[in-house]
């Protein structure tokens, strides 16, 4: 269970020293069930008509290995590239592969970034911009998702934070083929919450078969993206004592209640 913000990203092939072009956040519960968003800032000159503003938004669930300082991040459930290549491809993911997405992860050895609280990850991934296969390193701190709107290290991490997390009926990306289901993910974590869900049944552009947000105040959200904001519940409707298992209909959507932990 963490709010982890990317401090930044350095392609050891690629580039010549590292960089942070995005404003990621990865929201996680205690059973690893994320959401990861990472648009471009208004600094990057990486934002396109094309990307929408956004380098990768993706959700899933974390797999520790067992034995090692390893996680994968499995991705099946939620990857914009996998609806990126369906839109471009006719409706169809045919030929498509969401690939592993396995981190190897270190406190950082600089006294500075000790400081910050910066934890370092390593790994093999696809660069988007060069198309091809790179290591990378990328630096993170764990944020203290009481705190808004700052999002930086501050110490002690309660480890009984509120959380809730929603998934849509229709299950994930990988589960289904169907040309209408509705695939989404909704994560709150104390004050700090994202979601992500794509209607397959939009079919006339990308942008408005998809929602994206991150807010930590509802009424002002940080990030309010595509056509199917709507669809996401809202924090009011998720009331004391929904268990696991019980659902919310939103705008016709069913959310059903993956995980729950004192809220």
């Amino acid at each position: 269970m963490s709010l982890s913000k990317r401090y930044s990203l350095f392609w050891t092939e690629s580039e010549d020293k590292e960089s942070e072009p995005t404003s990621t956040l990865v929201v996680s519960s205690p059973k690893g069930l994320y959401v990861d968003i990472r648009p471009f800032t208004k600094e990057s000159q990486e934002s396109t008509k094309e990307n929408d503003g956004f380098d990768w938004y993706f959700a899933g669930f974390e797999i520790p290995i067992a034995g090692s300082s390893k996680v994968e991040f499995n991705h099946e459930f939620f990857d914009s590239e996998y609806i990126n290549y369906y839109y471009k491809n006719g409706l169809s993911s045919k030929g498509f592969t969401i690939g592993t997405d396995l981190g190897d992860f270190s406190n950082s050895k600089d006294p500075e970034e000790i400081k910050k609280g910066i934890r370092v990850e390593t790994g093999v991934l696809r660069n988007p911009k060069t198309g091809k296969v790179e290591p990378y390193v990328e630096k993170w701190v764990t944020c203290n998702s009481e705190h808004t709107p700052e999002l930086e290290f501050l110490g002690e991490y309660k480890s009984k934070l509120r959380c809730i997390v929603l998934d849509t009926k229709d299950g994930g990306i990988t589960d289904n083929e169907s040309k209408d289901a509705i695939i989404g993910r909704f994560i709150a974590l104390d004050k700090w919450v994202q979601g992500v869900v794509w209607n397959k049944s939009v079919t006339t552009n990308k942008t408005d078969s998809l929602g994206i947000v991150r807010f930590f105040d509802e009424a002002n959200p940080l990030i309010s993206y595509g056509g199917q904001i709507d669809k996401f519940p809202k924090l009011a409707s998720l009331t004391q004592g929904l268990d696991v298992g019980e659902s919310v209909t939103v705008d016709g959507v069913t959310w059903i209640v993956k995980e729950v932990n004192n809220w």
